[in-house]
């Protein structure tokens, strides 16, 4: 009787010992110390996200920004032109993006009045006129982006377009009678 206590306590213990040992759970993914806004709204709290992020990661900001356009052409509105200027002002103020760069970045995406002209000399006007026009274009798209699909200012934005025009009809006319002094 003694033997086969001992054989079954032995067999037990050679049961449990070689008994496969569960792995342990995967450890929870490291949260996004910078995580970009989301959301169908430019709320507060989307706001706050915003803010956090870039206080954490300001080299961030234009993520941050077209993260908010992107939030805003969810529902138009002049209130989204105003939170993210009022945003960009914060980094300003707090000293994590220079003022120039605010400023040519609001002009953009929120002001008629054009950023990518550039100062060129009038020599070489005929030369860069593409390229000028080529950058135009491409401002004339971000302003759409904030000023009508964001902010719903579509008059502000028809006023970039006339504005365009005029700019285009004026490259054409001095490099086309040679009025540039070339």
């Amino acid at each position: 009787m003694r033997v086969s206590l001992i054989a079954v306590l032995l067999c037990s213990v050679l049961i449990i010992g070689c008994a496969e040992e569960k792995p342990a759970p995967p450890p929870p993914p490291p949260t996004n110390p910078c995580p970009l806004p989301t959301g169908y709204k430019l709320d507060p709290a989307t706001i706050n996200v915003a803010r956090g992020t870039l206080s954490r990661c300001p080299e961030m900001l234009d993520n941050v920004f077209q993260s908010l356009l992107d939030i805003g052409k969810h529902s138009p509105g002049e209130d989204n032109k105003r939170c993210i200027i009022d945003l960009v002002k914060e980094m300003v103020d707090a000293g994590r993006i220079s003022e120039k760069y605010s400023k040519s970045l609001l002009r953009k995406y929120f002001s008629p009045k054009f950023d990518a002209l550039p100062d060129t000399r009038v020599m070489r006007l005929p030369f860069e006129v593409e390229e000028i026009k080529r950058n135009l274009r491409f401002e004339l798209d971000l302003k759409k982006e904030g000023l009508v699909d964001c902010a719903g200012q579509r008059e502000q934005y028809e006023a970039a377009r006339s504005e365009c025009a005029r700019i285009f009809q004026l490259l054409d006319y001095l490099v086309l009678n040679e009025e540039y002094g070339g």
